[in-house]
């Protein structure tokens, strides 16, 4: 997986976590399974090859590092269109 597939899908993968914030026990762990399987539907790939690809990913912490930036920058309101 490219590096940009990986912070699109760790971005989408923040989201679901943010959204299951407020529940508890067994409804957190549902919702998440639902959540994550999504996610990774809609970018089309598998749950472990992107746990694969994190893995090797963060054995260069500093690549690691960058597509997590990435990732929180997609999350991050794009402020340059209320600016025109």
């Amino acid at each position: 997986m490219s590096e940009e597939q990986l912070a699109r899908i760790m971005a989408d993968l923040y989201v679901a976590e943010a959204a299951t914030s407020g529940a508890i026990g067994y409804a957190k762990d549902s919702l998440m399974q639902v959540y994550f399987k999504q996610v990774f539907e809609i970018h089309g790939v598998k749950k472990e090859d992107y746990e694969k690809d994190i893995r090797l990913l963060t054995e260069d912490i500093a690549r690691y590092e960058a597509v997590s930036r990435s990732a929180h920058a997609l999350l991050e309101p794009d402020t340059s269109k209320s600016k025109q």
